[in-house]
């Protein structure tokens, strides 16, 4: 099925909870992109870490038109959604390997709606199969195609965030990229989202949850609130969203 989502042909398998999202409403997180666009601009770099079938990648690629937005999908049938979704759009490059801690040939869990597909099995969906991916640390993936600065990073991995952050020290030092990043407690997701809180924070980051409208100072997570942004120390002053919550 298709539908239009930023001015262009958007396909999508209505049986998903995201297809279902677009079905009904015609979007998914759009409050979300719109708290996205306040850390971007027209030539922003954006790492997508868990695109899916693209809807993000889609919208950063029109926010950052003269930027550069890499999107990585490591299931092999969504990511031909996901090249469906952005063919033509000659600022995003895909990538179909998995993210996480280290580099190696990893165990990847297909289950019955890829958005809960990963490298664990947390049991959201009925689990179809088991398949071997590529995977690699972000810090060796994108590090060699960026000479350029990262300014914003998306994370949605199904309970993998923190082993994901692990592997991109090297970005966070060297760029300073605002984290867009699910932490998801429930069923066999994340294990203590507040380990991936603190590891994130622990880098001169402050965390916001986002309440489905505004972002909120952290104080304690809560699964109805999932969607966090991560700002650093430095940049803070700079966004009266932050300084006035």
């Amino acid at each position: 099925m298709r539908t239009s989502f930023q001015g262009r042909r958007f396909y999508f398998d209505p049986s998903t909870d995201i297809g279902w999202q677009l079905l009904v409403h015609g979007k998914f997180e759009h409050r979300e992109f719109e708290v996205c666009r306040s850390f971007i601009d027209s030539q922003s770099t954006v790492i997508d870490i868990g695109a899916n079938i693209g809807l993000h990648t889609v919208a950063f690629s029109k926010a950052a038109s003269d930027g550069l937005v890499i999107a990585i999908e490591p299931s092999p049938r969504t990511f031909r959604w996901l090249l469906r979704n952005t063919e033509g759009l000659s600022n995003v490059v895909t990538l179909n390997v998995a993210v996480s801690s280290r580099c190696g040939i990893s165990e990847f869990f297909v289950t019955s709606d890829d958005a809960y597909s990963g490298l664990k099995d947390t049991g959201r969906k009925a689990l179809l199969r088991a398949i071997q991916v590529p995977c690699y640390t972000a810090d060796h993936i994108v590090t060699p195609l960026l000479p350029r600065k990262v300014d914003l990073i998306k994370v949605d991995v199904e309970g993998l965030e923190t082993e994901v952050v692990s592997g991109m020290r090297n970005i966070i030092s060297r760029d300073r990229p605002v984290i867009f990043c699910e932490i998801y407690a429930g069923k066999a997701s994340n294990p203590d989202p507040l380990c991936t809180i603190r590891s994130i924070c622990n880098q001169r980051y402050r965390a916001y949850s986002f309440d489905g409208q505004n972002l909120r100072s952290f104080t304690t997570h809560d699964d109805n609130a999932y969607n966090y942004f991560f700002v650093p120390e430095e940049e803070v002053a700079r966004y009266p969203m932050l300084t006035s919550t």
